[in-house]
């Protein structure tokens, strides 16, 4: 098969110290790309060394933090965020929903912080 469907609702969430995280699609199932919904309380400052990242906003409001730049985040707003940059996203009141692509895939080795 060439293809591979996976439905929000059939995902299992795991925490993680930002928020929680559904995995639409890993690096086991694709060696590029990594695929996850991700609702963000509060983000903790990091970099990765190897890993590009795509952020969509969905839902809620809040600002990402790129080195020394503030970005206002609200619904349709996409970020690409290149290896090194230092990124941190905040939400405004409650949670931030947003789908997060990494290429390569996300690994835990991959993630510093200062």
């Amino acid at each position: 098969m060439g293809y591979k469907v996976r439905r929000f609702d059939d995902l299992e969430p795991f925490d993680h110290p930002f928020g929680n995280v559904w995995v639409y699609f890993s690096g086991e199932d694709h060696p590029a790309v990594n695929i996850a919904q991700v609702k963000i309380i509060d983000d903790r400052r990091h970099y990765h060394k190897k890993a590009t990242e795509f952020y969509y906003v969905l839902r809620g409001r809040g600002r990402i933090y790129l080195d020394s730049d503030e970005v206002p985040l609200a619904p349709g707003t996409s970020v690409l965020i290149e290896p090194g940059t230092r990124h941190r996203a905040v939400a405004d009141v409650g949670k931030l929903d947003i789908l997060v692509v990494s290429s390569p895939p996300y690994s835990p080795d991959d993630e510093f912080f200062d």
